[in-house]
């Protein structure tokens, strides 16, 4: 499952136009090489994890030394957990995280009925 939605800037040395380039991962320990190697735009991550939650990637972030924004995407309303990620200065957001193969899926079925 894909849990964590990494946006890396990928600004074209020639032209300096952005053309951002994401990347799925399902747990902390996936997404922290690329968090500590790449120049990250924004995270987007569901609040658990198989082996952290959210504040976890939170910390990898600001460890890392990144400018990026952290956005906890939940599927349901919850208060709590919107206060909590607001006081840590994170973003929330009630909204499903599809992955790329949930998109890939999607498309092809938007495409079917056109």
């Amino acid at each position: 499952m894909e849990n964590i939605l990494v946006v890396l800037d990928g600004f074209d040395a020639q032209t300096q136009a952005a053309k951002p380039q994401f990347f799925w991962a399902e747990s902390c320990n996936a997404v922290r090489p690329t968090i500590r190697a790449a120049k990250v735009r924004m995270v987007a991550t569901r609040p658990s994890l198989p082996d952290g939650n959210w504040y976890t990637v939170l910390r990898e972030l600001v460890n890392a030394g990144s400018t990026a924004r952290l956005i906890v995407c939940s599927p349901k309303p919850d208060d709590a957990l919107e206060r909590q990620a607001l006081a840590c200065g994170a973003d929330f957001a009630v909204c499903e995280l599809a992955g790329s193969a949930a998109v890939a899926q999607q498309t092809a079925r938007s495409a079917q009925a056109a």
